[in-house]
């Protein structure tokens, strides 16, 4: 998970201050991996819940930089997922929506 990270981060064009640092929970019922890392435009966070019936990840990326959301999205095929949902949001005017196709629309 921390190589994925650092491939996440160099395939979105961003540079790394600090980490990543990647965890594994075994907590009952929240049974998973929690990851950050601080990118020099602010940070990149997620969960990944592996132990549920369908396991699932949320995933932040908060930048000030420019963000192609679907360079983001190509990193998740790592995890062969069946479903995206995303909402990407423009922190400069209120984070207002800004419209994207979900990945099974592309």
């Amino acid at each position: 998970m921390t190589k994925w990270f650092k491939d996440l981060v160099e395939d979105i064009g961003m540079k790394i201050l600090h980490g990543p640092i990647v965890v594994y929970s075994d907590m009952k019922d929240n049974e998973g991996f929690t990851g950050f890392c601080i990118i020099e435009t602010s940070h990149i966070a997620m969960h990944v819940w592996d132990k549920v019936e369908k396991p699932f990840m949320q995933l932040d990326v908060y930048t000030c930089g420019p963000l192609d959301p679907y360079d983001v999205v190509s990193n998740l095929d790592f995890f062969e997922p069946t479903r995206i949902e995303m909402k990407y949001l423009d922190r400069e005017n209120g984070f207002t929506d800004i419209p994207v196709e979900n990945k099974d629309d592309v």
